[in-house]
């Protein structure tokens, strides 16, 4: 006899991509509240997986069996973790921007002071050969008009 899979229980998958995800999290958080967040939702997250486990072991003993929903308090955790870990990684990345902002202010400050130097030590350089430059002229003019 052919399965009915409208007549099989229900049973969920069991997370392959929600737990390699939270495993990649754990390279990339770096701040202790994320770091908290993030061991919180995946604890909330092993609670769940339990519970749906359990809730579909119990199916497959007993079809007939009225379960109540299962897990919802602790998915609602989850999300909760999972909320607050995007909040705390959120600050994290508006400080790093702010570093970043004034990072470039103060480089653009050494910018132009050096541009600065660079023009004042340019004119300099500039007036001192022309002064050379000028005496070697008026020695040479005198030298020339001593010769008449």
């Amino acid at each position: 006899m052919a399965r009915n899979p409208i007549r099989e229980p229900r049973t969920l998958s069991p997370f392959p991509p929600l737990v390699a995800d939270l495993e990649r999290l754990q390279a990339l958080v770096h701040t202790d509240r994320e770091k908290t967040h993030l061991a919180a939702a995946t604890e909330a997250f092993e609670r769940y997986r339990g519970a749906v486990a359990d809730k579909n072991s119990r199916l497959r003993s007993d079809r007939r069996a009225e379960l109540e929903p299962v897990g919802r308090r602790v998915a609602e955790q989850l999300e909760t973790h999972l909320e607050r870990l995007q909040e705390a990684t959120y600050a994290r990345v508006v400080r790093a921007q702010s570093e970043v902002a004034r990072l470039e202010r103060r480089t653009w400050n050494g910018i132009v002071v050096a541009l600065g130097a660079a023009v004042v030590l340019a004119l300099a350089a500039t007036a001192v050969i022309a002064f050379r430059i000028t005496r070697s002229v008026r020695r040479l003019s005198e030298a020339t008009a001593g010769l008449y």
